[in-house]
């Protein structure tokens, strides 16, 4: 029954059964209730080994995952779109995703961390049905609109923490933080944040000074800090194109500012997909100059595209960026230190150094999806046998 473990002993029959539920596979079921480009890709990994059921919101789907992608989880995943509700509704959703998963009788519930009001039902009972692992991506608030949402659901992300059997974040840098501002210990894994806007075919920088700042445009973001920067390239006649793509508060209120720049094109819009990935091809550094952050999927993005990235030194950007290597590293809040690196950036493209290879290894090689499902794997199927036990 148990292959080759020796039973002689209790402590050996509980040996076994953690050996054999390590080794099988496992019926996982994916809520994706946002973040679809980042859930699709791991539950299609996931989907390579074990029995993925996936959940998805199905209202921004092709526009947030493309055709291809969605082609590729339906033929890995048991894949079900739900439609998400608002206001007096929002219990129909609940009541959707509760009969599919007492249907498949998941080992494990895979879910973000979302304060929408039909969640907090949903990962209760998902509790109770398997245990529960959540991603959190923001272990602590930022400054501005996130942290006052935040603020204003801190009970409920409490009792989800609470609730969850296992916590995924993304580097060791978020694993500190989560675990210093947790109520209760949980158990904490850290993945990587597997290559976002994965494009089909990889292309080579233009080589034309191209900067692009892709995302979510809130206050910590630092636009106010490029901004500076900008002006500084500008005095100093350093040649660079800049693009801002995203929607957010931040670039609302200084978009008059940065379209009076020499050369720059502000998009304050939502990005689709396949244009985002245009975008990307397009430049050839992406900035990160935030003033708080814990981890950064435009930064996971950049590396599938091949495009090293500008960044601040803060929360866990470290833990993926190279100095030098595949990206650089600055002092956050400093207009003076990111124009000065943003002409090395543009020096060392000319001098030959393969920037924008090594960005491209680091998302092939060194945060990849099968990375994250891995440690996922180990972390769950250890939990689950010890429940068992």
């Amino acid at each position: 029954m148990f292959g080759m473990v020796p039973i002689h002993s209790l402590d050996g029959l509980r040996h076994a059964i953690v050996h054999q539920a390590l080794c099988a596979s496992m019926k996982i079921a994916f809520i994706a209730t946002n973040f679809l480009d980042y859930s699709l890709e791991f539950a299609c990994e996931l989907g390579l080994s074990d029995d993925v059921l996936l959940l998805v919101d199905g209202r921004r789907l092709e526009k947030d995952a493309g055709q291809a992608l969605i082609a590729q989880a339906r033929a890995r995943t048991r894949f079900v779109p739900f439609r998400q509700h608002s206001g007096p509704l929002w219990p129909k959703t609940t009541a959707a995703i509760a009969a599919r998963l007492i249907a498949f009788r998941p080992d494990i519930v895979l879910a973000h961390e979302d304060w929408r009001p039909y969640c907090g039902p949903t990962l209760r009972l998902a509790a109770r049905i398997a245990k529960l692992v959540l991603i959190v991506h923001d272990p602590a608030p930022h400054p501005g609109r996130d942290g006052e949402n935040a603020r204003r659901n801190a009970k409920q992300i409490e009792t989800f923490r609470s609730l969850a059997g296992l916590i995924l974040v993304h580097g060791e840098k978020c694993a500190g933080l989560l675990a210093s501002v947790l109520k209760a210990a949980r158990p904490i894994t850290s993945i990587p944040h597997g290559p976002g806007l994965r494009p089909q075919h990889i292309e080579p920088p233009p080589d034309k000074n191209r900067l692009l700042m892709f995302g979510r445009m809130e206050a910590y973001k630092g636009l106010d800090v490029l901004l500076e920067a900008c002006r500084i390239l500008d005095a100093r006649h350093v040649p660079y194109e800049l693009t801002l793509a995203g929607t957010g508060p931040e670039l609302t209120f200084l978009q008059g500012e940065f379209r009076s720049l020499k050369s720059c094109t502000v998009r304050n819009e939502f990005v689709a997909r396949e244009e985002a990935i245009r975008l990307f091809h397009d430049c050839d550094f992406v900035l990160a100059p935030y003033t708080g952050a814990s981890q950064s999927g435009v930064v996971a993005a950049a590396f599938a595209n091949g495009r090293p990235v500008i960044a601040s030194d803060i929360g866990g950007l470290p833990d993926v960026i190279q100095n030098g290597k595949n990206g650089y590293l600055v002092p956050p809040g400093n207009p003076n230190l990111l124009a000065a690196a943003i002409s090395q950036a543009f020096e060392d493209r000319k001098n030959g150094q393969a920037l924008w290879k090594a960005a491209l290894f680091s998302s092939e090689h060194d945060f990849t999806w099968k990375i994250a499902a891995a440690r996922l794997r180990d972390a769950a199927k250890y939990l689950t046998s010890r429940s068992k036990i």
